[in-house]
């Protein structure tokens, strides 16, 4: 198997560290049913975004989260 970067040099961000954390919160607090895992990443821009680490576990997988603006995934 063969390891791959994932780029999100297109993603726009927010400013802080702080933002980007709050996003990630909202998006939690829309799903408290699901169980995930999130975590903010620093943008090769040098801002930040909440992502979502989808896995086969996730009913609906990243369907749940396609509306969601500001909000990167990855499996």
């Amino acid at each position: 198997m063969t390891a791959r970067y994932i780029s999100f040099d297109e993603v726009r961000g927010y400013r802080s560290y702080k933002l980007a954390h709050k996003r990630g919160l909202e998006v939690a607090a829309a799903r408290p049913n699901l169980s995930y895992r999130w975590v903010v990443i620093a943008l090769p821009s040098g801002r930040f975004a909440p992502m979502v680490i989808i896995n086969n576990e996730l009913p609906g997988g990243p369907g749940q989260f396609l509306g969601e603006l500001n909000l990167c995934m990855a499996n």
